[in-house]
């Protein structure tokens, strides 16, 4: 059996594959965090393992490798969590100078799945699933709205070709609302709004 640890990152997953025996197997395989992710992980380990089982250990960091772990369950693999401090024991214990690096991380974390077989396997929960496609389409929604909103802002200004300098005073708010609505428009740090 072979065991891959994955130390995930934000753009990029390193990759290094070890056997039952501890020892690394093949160079590391770094590997962009895009569409392609899991076509090129898989590649790259059926390079490897010749035809073994392969076990994925991943450390834990479920915010960037979510993705990535639920593609190889999938896809039919075993996939493991590593806490980041069994990663970080493992790697004082085999590390020659106690070097901090992304293989020397990932292969910790494979020593570590090799180590402690009662580790949390990773299992996709529909619940969870249903509310993160719900959450996506929510935020999708919003950034239409605002996308919107500004194009019509800017067509209005266009077509008014108003300002606060050229509407009139306090006393014609009831003959140009609309001017004195375009010149209360302010951006915020969370979209747009009216002021």
């Amino acid at each position: 059996m072979v065991t891959v640890g994955i130390d995930p990152h934000k753009h990029v997953h390193v990759a290094v594959a070890v056997g039952a025996d501890g020892r690394r197997i093949g160079k590391p395989f770094t590997v962009k965090n895009d569409a392609l992710l899991i076509i090129a992980l898989l590649g790259w380990a059926r390079t490897i393992v010749d035809g073994a089982p392969v076990v994925w250990a991943i450390e834990d960091g479920r915010g960037f490798a979510r993705r990535l772990a639920d593609g190889l369950l999938l896809a039919g693999h075993e996939v493991v969590w590593v806490p980041t401090r069994l990663t970080a024991a493992h790697r004082r214990l085999h590390a020659a100078t106690g070097a901090k690096s992304d293989p020397v991380d990932a292969a910790a974390a494979a020593r570590a799945a090799i180590a402690t077989p009662e580790l949390a396997r990773h299992r996709i929960d529909e619940h969870v699933r249903e509310l993160r496609v719900l959450v996506d389409y929510r935020a999708d929604l919003i950034k239409r709205r605002t996308t919107l909103i500004n194009q019509l802002k800017a067509q209005l200004h266009l077509w008014l070709d108003h300002t606060r300098a050229t509407c009139p005073g306090p006393k014609a708010r009831t003959r140009w609302p609309a001017c004195w609505q375009l010149s209360t428009w302010a951006p915020t740090s969370a979209g747009c709004c009216w002021t």
